[in-house]
């Protein structure tokens, strides 16, 4: 209607997937309420809505265009990973990508990637083959081709994460200094979790809680007794604030590593207040 403001990002589903498209430099061809139709190269790709609509409609208002770009880029990563790449080609090349578990989900398309499963339902860890010019997942059809088990190329691309990381780089939040930080900006900051002993040293007794709210965000910080309840109402609001500004969103969230296992402290944000439950065993070693 002449004179209506635009639907702002985040409002429609179709718009948001002509938008990503677009972001993407690919064309929508077709949009209906259940599926939409990208054009790639001379090829059309049919998009189901099923799943997409699902996390689309959980996903923050302002968070939902690159939930869509994120789910279009899984769907079409056959495309983006040529069959003629072989391991030696992406050894050197393979990293990790922490995500939502739903980031390689594609309905309707017969691929699938394989994943760790670090806080089920909030965090999974993907593998990746960053390229120069772009980054594809890698799909089952990759571990067939290359005779690999995700655990081998997981060490693989751990070992190549950590030799472009530099602990020695960590800064601390000003306004909160007992929270550091980590920030390359190169789209594996998030995943940069995975090497949190490099991190913190020596490590303390009751682990480190830590946030990953967008690709290019990952704050963290020691539990240290009662002291730790005021760190975690500091990294919500930091939350909060790096999901605005960031792109690439993954979760408003929180999480414990004891150094041996990853736990999801539940961050529930309610007109009244934002409330927090950290699991027992965390509240326990929080308590003394």
């Amino acid at each position: 209607m002449p004179g209506q403001a635009p639907a702002p990002p985040g409002a429609s589903l179709g718009q948001d997937f002509v938008d990503a498209a677009r972001q993407m430099g690919l064309t929508a061809v077709r949009v209906s309420a259940s599926q939409g139709v990208l054009k790639v190269a001379d090829a059309e790709h049919t998009i189901l809505f099923d799943s997409l609509r699902r996390v689309w409609e959980q996903s923050p208002l302002e968070g939902r265009p690159a939930v869509v770009e994120s789910f279009l880029r899984a769907a079409l990563s056959k495309v983006d990973a040529p069959d003629r790449t072989g391991f030696a080609e992406a050894r050197d090349r393979l990293l990790l990508r922490v995500a939502h578990p739903s980031y390689a989900q594609v309905p309707g398309a017969d691929i699938s990637a394989p994943r760790w499963d670090l806080v089920p339902g909030y965090l999974s860890v993907f593998l990746v083959v960053d390229e120069p010019q772009t980054m594809w997942t890698v799909l089952d059809d990759h571990l067939v081709k290359w005779a690999k088990t995700f655990e081998q190329l997981y060490y693989n691309a751990i070992d190549n994460l950590r030799r472009r990381t530099d602990p020695k780089r960590q800064r601390v939040v000003p306004s909160f200094p007992v929270i550091r930080y980590y920030q390359d900006n190169d789209a594996f900051d998030a995943a940069r979790l995975l090497l949190l002993s490099d991190f913190v040293l020596p490590w303390p007794k009751d682990g480190v809680v830590f946030g990953v709210p967008t690709r290019d965000h990952f704050f963290f910080a020691p539990v240290r007794g009662t002291e730790t309840i005021t760190t975690l109402q500091a990294m919500i609001e930091l939350c909060d604030r790096f999901l605005k500004e960031g792109a690439k969103p993954i979760s408003d969230q929180l999480f414990w590593f004891d150094g041996h296992a990853f736990e999801h402290i539940a961050i529930t944000r309610e007109p009244q207040g934002t409330r927090m439950r950290p699991p027992e065993r965390l509240k326990n070693a929080i308590v003394g």
